[in-house]
């Protein structure tokens, strides 16, 4: 009875491995290059400049705050 038990427990722990991995490939799989879709491509960039210049922002306005001019 217990044999049969960890049988079960084995052979679902590695259904759960052989998915997780699959998953896993599917997504690290891709190359993140996105030069083809230009929506995709244009928008990481215009994200990415828009954040850096959000965080010049913040970094402004807190030094404003600490030294008491805001």
């Amino acid at each position: 009875m217990n044999g049969t038990r960890k049988d079960d427990g084995e052979t679902e722990s590695e259904r759960i491995l052989r998915q997780v991995n699959s998953q896993a490939g599917a997504s690290a799989s891709r190359q993140g290059d996105d030069k083809d879709d230009w929506a995709e491509y244009w928008g990481r960039r215009i994200g990415r400049t828009l954040g850096i210049l959000f965080l010049f922002v913040v970094i402004y306005w807190l030094y404003q705050l600490l030294t008491g001019k805001g």
